[in-house]
């Protein structure tokens, strides 16, 4: 029974510990109990990982509903998987030199695509150079710039 009292008591001073370490705020007169600083970083680090999840959900939903655009907008369908693999750290430490070398690709085949005037074996090995080409951009990413 006394260790039942002694764990009511701790627990309550606990208790009155985090009432007191909130901060309190005057709003048009009114105190109000604020939030702790460490609840707020927790709060703001969840915001960012909703938003985050948002982004993909969204994302994944545009490529859901115009499978097409995976291969229109690579630098989008870049930014997929690479949220998928490695999440918003993994997004961040994409280098610049990837979009610049996707776009250097794009437009070789936008060039071919033209060149091969519709002949339909042309256009394809046109495509078929252009996704090697962005996957070695993906693989071995040149350094933005060049």
């Amino acid at each position: 029974m006394l260790q039942s009292l002694k764990s009511q008591i701790d627990s309550s001073v606990e208790s009155v510990r985090r009432l007191l370490q909130r901060p309190i705020k005057l709003n048009d007169g009114n105190l109000k109990l604020g939030t702790s600083e460490a609840k707020l970083r927790q709060q703001q680090r969840e915001a960012k990982r909703q938003r985050v999840r948002q982004m993909r959900r969204d994302l994944y939903a545009l490529f859901d509903q115009h499978p097409s655009s995976r291969k229109l907008m690579r630098h989008l369908a870049a930014v997929e998987c690479t949220l998928q693999e490695a999440g918003l750290q993994g997004f961040e430490a994409l280098p610049l030199g990837v979009q610049e070398c996707d776009t250097r690709c794009q437009t070789k085949e936008t060039d071919c695509d033209l060149a091969c005037d519709q002949v339909v074996a042309c256009v394809e090995e046109c495509r078929k150079a252009s996704e090697a080409c962005t996957q070695k951009c993906r693989e071995a990413p040149p350094p933005s710039g060049s």
